[in-house]
Parts: structure tokens; C-alpha cells; sequence
């Protein structure tokens, strides 16, 4: 992910430097809701292009719905759900079932044993396939034995938990 600043300037590359510097705190809160996500930026900065009458805002509030977000952030073929998926789909089963649950814990990251809890495995275990996900890019490392995500792998793990019936709503 990019920096804040590094994902305005993207956004204002995409959408239109004079569409952006009339709404910096829109501007601001649309690059952070894509995560500072390059792909996740142009997207959102095409779908202005595309809609001259959407207002930074207005597309901030679409974002701002996290049962929304992926779908918001798709256009045409290109869409971040798609690029998420490439990685899951790799992954080994156990490590599937981990980054589904990791859509359980809340707040920006987590520890390896309340992944662990999450998962219903062993600390150890979830720390292995933790370190699987830092290696398919779904999570970031921070101090040791923690980890984060940002909130569209987040929802995009919330999608597939809910789709192999993990989740009750």
C-alpha cells in the first residue's frame, strides 16, 4: 500500500488534480478507505472520470459501506475482489480457514494467539500460517507476533467467511 500522501497524489492522477483540491478532506477520506491500494485508487479515480455529475464525497460515502466497498471498487473486469482472489486461491486450505477468521477479530491487527482463537488451532500453527499470508500479501507484519490487514482484505475475508457459512448474520 501506498503512503496517505502517495495515495492522494494517485487519486488526484486519476480523478483530476482540481477534482481533488476542492475536497482534500474527501479526497482524503476516499484514500483511505481504499486502503492507500494503488489498484483500489485508480479504480476509484476512474469511476470519477466516468461520472462527472459524483462528487468526491458522494463516492466517500459509497466507500465508507464496508458491505459495499469491493463491489464499489470494480470496474469492468478490473476489480480488487479479483485481485484478492488470485491470492486466496492459492493458499492451502488451514491457511484459507485462518484469513477467513482473521474477518472475526476486531480492531486494525492481531496477535498470533488471538488468531489462533479465532482459527481453533494451536498459537504455533496460526503463527506458520500467518506467515503464509505475509507471503501471499493479505497480511502485513508488524511488531513480532503481530499482524494487520487493511480494512478491503478484511472485508474481503468477512465475503468469504460468510460464504463458507462461518459467519452467522
Amino acid at each position: 500500500p501506498l503512503r496517505h500522501d502517495g495515495a492522494v497524489a494517485l487519486l488526484a492522477a486519476a480523478a483530476g488534480a482540481d477534482r481533488v483540491r476542492a475536497d482534500q478532506e474527501s479526497a482524503d477520506l476516499v484514500a483511505t478507505l481504499c486502503g492507500g491500494v494503488p489498484l483500489a485508487l485508480a479504480i476509484a479515480g476512474h469511476r470519477l472520470t466516468g461520472r462527472t455529475t459524483w462528487s468526491l464525497r458522494h463516492l466517500a460515502d459509497q466507500l465508507s459501506d464496508e458491505r459495499e466497498r469491493l463491489d464499489v471498487l470494480a470496474a469492468g473486469d478490473v476489480q480488487v475482489r479479483s485481485a484478492f482472489e488470485l491470492s486466496y486461491r492459492q493458499l492451502a486450505p488451514d491457511t484459507r480457514t485462518i484469513f477467513r477468521r482473521l474477518a472475526l477479530v476486531h480492531g486494525p491487527d492481531t496477535s498470533v494467539a488471538l488468531a489462533a482463537i479465532a482459527a481453533d488451532i494451536p498459537a504455533d500453527d496460526a503463527e506458520t500460517l500467518l506467515e503464509e499470508l505475509v507471503d501471499a500479501s493479505l497480511v502485513r507484519p508488524e511488531v513480532p507476533g503481530r499482524y494487520s490487514c487493511h480494512d478491503l482484505i478484511r472485508d474481503y475475508a468477512r465475503e468469504k467467511l460468510e460464504a463458507a457459512g462461518e459467519l452467522v448474520q
